[in-house]
């Protein structure tokens, strides 16, 4: 399984963001009725063109997970068979 080595995003705390094969994947906690689950979604794009102009950003796939660590292997699994 890869190394997640985790920053902040600064928008959000709370929010985590790891680089992975060129995407961006995120893990945030949702805290409801007194349960933690993590929500998890693997991004790209957002930079900026050879034209100058913004990169839309691309969500290739999301989800939600009990711990962080079923969080990191649903990404995982994404990652390895993704077809986007």
């Amino acid at each position: 399984m890869a190394k997640f080595n985790y920053q902040s995003t600064g928008d959000s705390p709370g929010e985590f963001v790891v680089e992975l094969d060129g995407y961006l994947c995120f893990i945030k906690p949702i805290i409801e009725s007194g349960q933690i689950t993590w929500a998890w979604s693997i991004q790209s794009g957002g930079g900026w063109t050879h034209r100058g102009a913004a990169d839309q950003v691309v969500e290739h796939k999301a989800g939600t997970a009990f711990s962080i660590s079923m969080a990191e292997e649903a990404i995982t699994t994404a990652l390895e068979h993704c077809a986007f």
